[in-house]
């Protein structure tokens, strides 16, 4: 197959998953999160995540009713970071631009690291991967040192200590942006990391490991 040829069938599956994605005419299953309700294919979103697969099979006790109704309803999950999820389980990709609802603004480093976590939690590991890859990018050209506070919060809160793939990033961004996360108040304050975090951490403090060794000064300053 030409690479043109080879070209134009991916568009045209990238179109038909986006059709499907946005009509509710063959969906089998509902996923609800606050006021959003997206109209979704099992044999999208159960292929790619076992905990949602588990609660459209009815596959533990508590998810019975699930199965049942073929509601699932995310009530603790945010519906934005929710629908970010979905895009990606049927196009592989989706915008970490902030939408209206989105308020007070996140900035695009909370907004993927908020997909990341998600990512986690429905055990979708290639949209874990694609939002460290957004991450990343946001690091180098939307820099926001409160959004970038938050989602390193975020991460050391909800993350597994054994997973450091998001806050390796985070951690050597602090030690480039070092100077001026030290005029910043949230960051500062350390609350993030002086008195632990979630993931059983204690009150090591992950920032003074991350330092170079040229900004030590700055950093007895804070």
């Amino acid at each position: 197959m030409s690479p043109a040829r080879s070209s134009g069938s991916v568009e045209t599956t990238r179109a038909t998953w986006a059709k499907m994605m946005n009509a509710s005419e063959y969906s089998d299953f509902i996923i609800k999160c606050h006021t959003k309700t997206f109209h979704v294919h099992r044999v999208v979103v159960c292929t790619q995540s076992k905990p949602i697969q588990a609660a459209a099979n009815g596959n533990f006790r508590t998810w019975i009713q699930e199965s049942i109704t073929g509601i699932l309803d995310l009530e603790d999950d945010d519906p934005c970071t929710v629908a970010r999820m979905i895009h990606f389980l049927y196009l592989q990709d989706y915008d970490d631009g902030e939408e209206e609802a989105e308020a007070p603004a996140r900035g695009r480093l909370l907004v993927n690291a908020m997909v990341y976590v998600l990512a986690d939690k429905y055990d979708v590991p290639a949209l874990q991967a694609r939002a460290r890859d957004k991450y990343e990018e946001a690091l180098a050209t939307a820099w926001d040192p409160l959004s970038f506070v938050a989602s390193l919060e975020l991460a050391y809160e909800q993350l597994p200590e054994t997973d450091t793939r998001l806050t390796a990033l985070a951690l050597r961004a602090a030690g480039q942006h070092v100077r001026e996360l030290g005029g910043c108040e949230e960051f500062a304050g350390g609350a993030a990391f002086s008195c632990g975090n979630g993931n059983g951490n204690g009150n090591e403090d992950p920032i003074a490991g991350a330092i170079p060794d040229a900004d030590a000064d700055a950093h007895e300053k804070w």
